[in-house]
């Protein structure tokens, strides 16, 4: 499937920018992305890692999580 670029605003920096959307396989991301947050979530994705804590939180499974953060007693 083509990746199609068109201008708007970015999901999660809320620029205006062109912008592309997620891959669905990424899992819960905002879309669609500029350049620079699309390539966050690429590398991210590629190294089996998070973008950020939100990220995380929508997308890893709770033995990601534990590892990450610990069990926290509650």
């Amino acid at each position: 499937m083509k990746t199609v670029a068109t201008a708007g605003r970015c999901a999660r920096c809320e620029q205006s920018r062109i912008v592309f959307p997620a891959k669905p396989e990424w899992g819960d991301v905002p879309s669609p992305l500029c350049t620079s947050d699309w390539q966050l979530y690429a590398e991210a994705r590629a190294n089996r890692t998070f973008v950020d804590f939100n990220d995380a939180f929508d997308n890893a499974t709770d033995e990601q999580m534990e590892a990450k953060f610990g069990e926290t007693g509650v």
